[in-house]
C-alpha cells in the first residue's frame, strides 16, 4: 500500500503541473516567417551553414535552430539535420502536415546522429504545440539541468502540448537519443501534454507513436502523457484524451524516477519495451514504476521486459509493471518483469484489470506496497472518482518466488484513512497459475491475501515446492498444508502441490508455416519433458534476421498447442524469421528451435 507519503507528493506533481501552465511558451518574433512551399526539404547545418542561406541544399543550409523555429511548415515539407553537427539551443517546430503528406525532422549524411541541447526551464530542447502529422526521428536530444531532481526549472528532452482547439493526430517520436548528465537532475525524456478548459473532455489527440528510442540519464520520466484542466488548475482525469497512443520498442535505462507512464489514453498499447534500473534517483519521495498506465481504459501492456527497479530512496513502489488507478480495463498480458526493489506487478485501484501470461521472478518486495511477486492493492489519489478494485482477474502466469519474505500473489487493503469499506473489492480471481516456490529461501508463501481485500474466487492453481509443501497466509493467518487452507478458506478447489523440476524441457523441432488470410501459421513437433509439471506452453518469438535472440520483446505470444497463428502487428507481404521454444511450468526454458522463414501476405 502507498501512505500519506504519496498523496504528499500527489499535490506536489499538481503543482508542478500549475506552474508549467502557466509557463506555456509565447510567439517569438520569428513567428511571421514561413516556407517558400509545401513538400519542400530543407538542410541545416551548425558547421558549414548559413542562416542567410535559402536552405534548400546541402549547399545552401541554414545554420541555427533559431532559423528553424522561425519557420511554419507545411505538409510533406522535410527539415534535415547534419549528421555529426552539435546546436546548443533550443528548437521549437510550427505548422503541421497531413496523413499523406507528414513533415519530418530528421538528419542527412553519415556520421553521429545530429545533437540538439539546450538548458530550457519549464519546456523542451524539442518543443511543438498542437503537431499534427509530424515525424521526429534521428536525432539526439540532450536536456541540461540545473538542478538536481526537483520539479523547479524542469528540462524536457521533447515536449509537445495540445489544446482543444483541433482533434489533433499523427505524430511519431522515433528512433532518437534522448539523455541527460545524470539520473538526479530535473529532466524529462519525452512529455506529451494535453491542456483542457473544463474537468470532462473528449479526445485531444489520436495515433502518436513514441518508438524505438533510447532514452537513459533522465531525472523523473523517461516517457510521460498526461493532461491539464486549465479551469480547475488541477491534474486532467480524463480516460479519452489520447486515442491509439502507442509506446513501443523503446529502451529505458538509468532513470532517476519513473520509466514509462501513459496517462489519459484509450484503446493504447504499451509493448515491446526494455525498462531497466529507473528509480535510481538519491531522493526525491516520489515512489517509481518501471511501465504503467494512470487515468486510461481499454488498453494493453504486453511484450515488455523491466528489471532492476529502484525506489528513489522513497521506501515506496519499485515495481516492474503496474496498473494504477483509475484504470479501466487494462490488460497486462506476456510481460517478464525481475529483480525488481519492489514487486513484479501491482495494482492500484481500477476495475476490470488482467495480468496474464506473465512471467515474475527475482524480485525483492522490499516497499511498502507489498512483499508479492505480483502484488494487488487499490490505493487510490482520487477517492471520488476511483476506488477499490473490482473485476481483477490473475491467471496463467508463472510466479517463481526465490527471494526470501516474499510470496507469489498478495493483497493489501489501502484505506486512505476511513473505515474499511469491503464494497471496495469485488470480483476479483487468480486461477491457473503456475507458482514455484524455489528450495533454501526462507519464509516465503504461496499466498497472503490481506485483511480486507476480497477474492471471490482461487482456483486451479499448480504450486510446486521442495517436498511438496504448501505455506499461505489469509487475514494475517498462516496455514500449512494444501487442504489446511482449502478446509478454511474455500480456495484452490483443482489445485494441486507439486515437488520442484529442475530439467529443462526439450528444444523445439520440425517448424513449418503457411498463410491463413495473410498471417503466418506455425506448427511443429512436440518437445519432450522429463520434469513433474510437463510443458506449460511455447513461447514463439519473431525477428527480422534469422540470427536474432529470443526474448520478450520480439515475442508475438505463447500457445499450449502445436499451432500458433501469429497476427500480433506483422506487416503485409514481409519476411520474417520464427523461433519457438517449450516452457515448463517450473518456469524452464528449452532450448529454442532453429529460425524458421515465412513470409507475410496481404494483411486486412
Amino acid at each position: 500500500m502507498r501512505s500519506a507519503l504519496q498523496v504528499r507528493v500527489f499535490k506536489l506533481m499538481t503543482a508542478f503541473m500549475l506552474l508549467l501552465a502557466s509557463a506555456i511558451p509565447g510567439i517569438s518574433a520569428l513567428d511571421a516567417q514561413t516556407a517558400f512551399a509545401a513538400n519542400t526539404t530543407y538542410y541545416v547545418s551548425n558547421s558549414t551553414g548559413n542562416d542567410s542561406n535559402n536552405g534548400t541544399s546541402q549547399s545552401t543550409a541554414w545554420k541555427t535552430m533559431a532559423k528553424v523555429s522561425g519557420i511554419t511548415f507545411q505538409p510533406g515539407d522535410r527539415i534535415l539535420l547534419k549528421s555529426g553537427d552539435t546546436w546548443n539551443e533550443k528548437l521549437t517546430l510550427k505548422g503541421s502536415g497531413t496523413k499523406a503528406s507528414p513533415i519530418t525532422i530528421t538528419s542527412y549524411g553519415t556520421g553521429n546522429k545530429p545533437i540538439i541541447s539546450a538548458n530550457v526551464p519549464w519546456s523542451g530542447v524539442i518543443y511543438g504545440k498542437n503537431l499534427s502529422h509530424w515525424l521526429i526521428k534521428g536525432l539526439a536530444v540532450k536536456a541540461v539541468p540545473s538542478l538536481n531532481m526537483v520539479y523547479t526549472d524542469r528540462t524536457t528532452g521533447i515536449l509537445v502540448d495540445y489544446d482543444t482547439t483541433a482533434l489533433h493526430a499523427g505524430l511519431q517520436i522515433d528512433s532518437n537519443e534522448i539523455y541527460s548528465t545524470t539520473p538526479d537532475s530535473n529532466t524529462y525524456g519525452i512529455q506529451i501534454v494535453a491542456y483542457v478548459p473544463g474537468s470532462s473532455y473528449g479526445a485531444v489527440a489520436n495515433d502518436i507513436v513514441i518508438s524505438n528510442n533510447n532514452i537513459h540519464d533522465v531525472g523523473y520520466y523517461a516517457i510521460t502523457t498526461g493532461g491539464w484542466n486549465t479551469a480547475g488548475a488541477t491534474n486532467f482525469l480524463s480516460q479519452e484524451t489520447y486515442g491509439n497512443m502507442y509506446v513501443v520498442g523503446n529502451q529505458v535505462t538509468n532513470i532517476g524516477n519513473q520509466g514509462i507512464v501513459v496517462g489519459n489514453a484509450f484503446n493504447s498499447a504499451i509493448e515491446r519495451n526494455i525498462v531497466r534500473a529507473a528509480g535510481q534517483a538519491n531522493s526525491n519521495g516520489y515512489g517509481p514504476g518501471g511501465l504503467w498506465y494512470i487515468s486510461s481504459r481499454d488498453s494493453v501492456i504486453r511484450f515488455n521486459e523491466v528489471s532492476e527497479m529502484g525506489d528513489s530512496m522513497s521506501g515506496y513502489d519499485g515495481a516492474g509493471i503496474n496498473i494504477d488507478w483509475y484504470c479501466k480495463n487494462i490488460t497486462v498480458q506476456y510481460n517478464y518483469s525481475h529483480d525488481n526493489k519492489g514487486n513484479g506487478f501491482t495494482t492500484m485501484s481500477n476495475i476490470g484489470g488482467k495480468i496474464l501470461n506473465n512471467k515474475a521472478k527475482g524480485n525483492k518486495g522490499e516497499t511498502g506496497n507489498g512483499k508479492g511477486q505480483i502484488a494487488l492493492g487499490n490505493f487510490t489519489g482520487m477517492p471520488s472518482i476511483s476506488t477499490g478494485t473490482h473485476n481483477m482477474v490473475v491467471a496463467n502466469n508463472t510466479i517463481i518466488v526465490d527471494v526470501a519474505g516474499t510470496t507469489g500473489i498478495n493483497s493489501g487493503y489501502w484505506s486512505g484513512g476511513a473505515a474499511p469499506d469491503p464494497s471496495h473489492w469485488t470480483g476479483n480471481s487468480i486461477y491457473r497459475n503456475n507458482i514455484v516456490l524455489k528450495s533454501g529461501v526462507a519464509n516465503t508463501s504461496v499466498f497472503d491475501i490481506g485483511i480486507n481485500t476480497t477474492i471471490d474466487q482461487i482456483w486451479e492453481n499448480k504450486i510446486y515446492s521442495s517436498g511438496s509443501t504448501f505455506t499461505a497466509k489469509k487475514d494475517g493467518t498462516t496455514y500449512n498444508g494444501l487442504w489446511t487452507w482449502q478446509a478454511a478458506t474455500g480456495f484452490d478447489s483443482g489445485s494441486f502441490v507439486y515437488g520442484l523440476d529442475t530439467s529443462a524441457p526439450g528444444s523445439v523441432s520440425g517448424v513449418a508455416s503457411s498463410l491463413s488470410g495473410g498471417y503466418v501459421q506455425l506448427s511443429w513437433s512436440a518437445a519432450t519433458d522429463s520434469g513433474t509439471g510437463g510443458i506449460a506452453h511455447y513461447n514463439i518469438y519473431r525477428g527480422t534476421t534469422p540470427g536474432f535472440t529470443p526474448a520478450y520483446v520480439n515475442m508475438v505470444g505463447e500457445s499450449t498447442g502445436t499451432t500458433f497463428l501469429d497476427n500480433a502487428r506483422p506487416k503485409s507481404n514481409t519476411t520474417y524469421y520464427y523461433k519457438v521454444e517449450a516452457e515448463d511450468r517450473n518456469g524452464n526454458n528449452g532450448a529454442a528451435s532453429a529460425a524458421h522463414t515465412a513470409t507475410t501476405g496481404l494483411i486486412p
